[in-house]
């Protein structure tokens, strides 16, 4: 014989639907709180090493492309930003700190372009050079071949086709018309037959 025993679930110290969706926010709003002091203390280095980078390179390869009191104007501002930096920002949002970067980048950016530019262009010229050279090396042996002499007194100069050859007076046999040329003095050639 089967008898139902009912049975009752009680849980000590569970909590309900409405608790466990107030404490879901509140974690969310607990991990939104986290990212965003982190995500602002990125951007808070981010600020920091861009005074230190712009401040070194002011005096080492950017020098060239800024005038002293350009330089000096632009330092003295990197430096009141540090100062600003290392007071007391703990309720300072990221915002804060982007307005504050773009403001030196206005003037940052200026220079670091005319550098680029000077750098490219000198690696165009490089490679220009690279590739002058390379054709000079290959061309200068054509340019500069010899050319071969030309004949200066007509007797040197072939025939063309259809024409004789004149003969020399110093030319043996020069009255026989059936003389060749360069044949010995003692020596006959016998005339042509005529065709039949």
């Amino acid at each position: 014989m089967k008898t139902s025993i009912p049975v009752t679930e009680i849980v000590y110290g569970a909590m309900g639907t409405a608790d466990v969706q107030k404490a879901n926010a509140k974690e969310f709003e607990m991990a939104l709180q986290d990212y965003v002091m982190e995500d602002t203390k990125d951007m808070k280095n981010v600020t920091e090493s861009y005074v230190y980078d712009m401040r070194d390179k002011l005096s080492d390869i950017y020098q060239e492309f800024v005038t002293d009191s350009e330089r000096e104007n632009f330092i003295a501002k990197l430096q009141e930003m540090e100062d600003w930096l290392y007071e007391d920002r703990e309720d300072e949002t990221r915002g804060v700190y982007i307005s504050k970067i773009e403001e030196l980048k206005k003037q940052g950016d200026l220079i670091k372009q005319q550098y680029k530019e000077y750098t490219e262009r000198a690696e165009k010229k490089k490679f220009v050079n690279a590739k002058a050279e390379a054709f000079d090396r290959v061309c200068r042996p054509i340019i500069t071949k010899p050319k071969p002499a030309t004949p200066n007194t007509p007797s040197c100069q072939s025939p063309q086709r259809g024409e004789k050859q004149p003969l020399s007076e110093e030319t043996p046999n020069a009255g026989n018309a059936n003389a060749t040329i360069g044949t010995s003095a003692g020596s006959e050639v016998p005339p042509v037959a005529k065709p039949i």
